[in-house]
């Protein structure tokens, strides 16, 4: 007996239920590709390869930005110190002074010529303090959304300051 003639002879026979009629349908390509779990698997899929590949795109561990007064002139010359935050470690510093249009750079090439410890790409916390003359002119709290995000910030001084 070929598999349809059985298939039919026990359908006649015995009364199929339902569950057992479904496991011999045949699944077709058109059925499977608009299975409402296979389309939200492959968006899920979807979303998930663009945040690595997000991530991957902008893990650079840089942290850059400028200085500027309330008025968008640049401060020239300010000391710029990251300090890391994390729970139950001791913080890191790094320093670096601002160019003449404000602008200011943490990369690996200034933790090795500071001779520092600070991972950068490992950073998920941290605070900038800019100084001049000696004295503290601001302060800003960063959070990372991921280890080694490239963070691009922005540094108003206020003149009251």
């Amino acid at each position: 007996m070929s598999d349809n003639r059985l298939i039919n002879w026990l359908r006649s026979k015995i009364g199929v239920p339902d569950l057992v009629k479904l496991l011999f349908e045949v699944v077709t390509w058109r059925k499977l590709l608009f299975n409402r779990i296979t389309v939200v698997f492959v968006v899920i899929l979807v979303v998930l390869s663009g945040g690595v590949w997000y991530v991957s795109a902008n893990s650079t561990g840089v942290v850059e930005g400028e200085v500027v007064t309330e008025d968008g002139q640049p401060v020239a010359n300010a000391d710029i110190t990251l300090r890391t935050l994390s729970f139950g470690a001791v913080s890191q510093t790094i320093s670096t002074t601002t160019d003449s249009e404000g602008r200011f750079r943490f990369d690996e090439e200034v933790v090795t010529n500071a001779n520092s410890n600070v991972d950068l790409d490992s950073v998920m916390e941290f605070r900038l303090i800019v100084e001049q003359d000696g004295e503290e002119i601001a302060r800003k709290h960063m959070h990372q959304l991921f280890q080694g995000q490239h963070r691009n910030v922005e540094i108003v001084v206020s003149s009251g300051e």
